[in-house]
């Protein structure tokens, strides 16, 4: 199926005619979208925007405000501390400490032990073996 040559033609004009129209929409929404960045404060694409950035509130400490800082935290931690120390103990509280404690073993107790375990080991490994 041919179409004649005018109606072919007006085909190929309204094309183009909404291809131009589809570019200047195009252009359009991104005018749109670079002044909404604007008003938002962001940074568009050429550059930053216009309107100016609000600071935090905070303002950089001089150095002898940094000074009296690390004073008032340092007396701070230091009064922490003393607060934390323990209060000494009595000689009472050091003896039952000391009584809790288990003695060490000598090397008689040592050799005795080891010689039991040894023997209950091997008596383990025949009953394995037998079994």
């Amino acid at each position: 199926m041919t179409f004649p040559a005018t109606v072919n033609s007006q085909i190929t004009d309204a094309i183009a005619a909404r291809q131009a129209q589809i570019t200047q929409l195009g252009r359009e929404i991104e005018a749109l979208q670079t002044a909404a960045s604007a008003l938002r404060g962001q940074k568009t694409a050429r550059g930053t925007a216009s309107t100016p950035k609000t600071k935090t509130g905070r303002r950089p400490m001089s150095a002898a405000a940094r000074k009296a800082v690390s004073a008032r935290m340092k007396a701070s931690w230091a009064k922490r501390k003393k607060a934390s120390k323990p209060t000494p103990k009595t000689s009472r509280q050091t003896q039952t400490k000391t009584k809790t404690r288990r003695k060490p073993w000598t090397a008689a107790e040592r050799l005795a032990i080891s010689k039991r375990m040894k023997a209950s080991w091997a008596k383990r490994k025949r009953a394995k073996r037998a079994g």
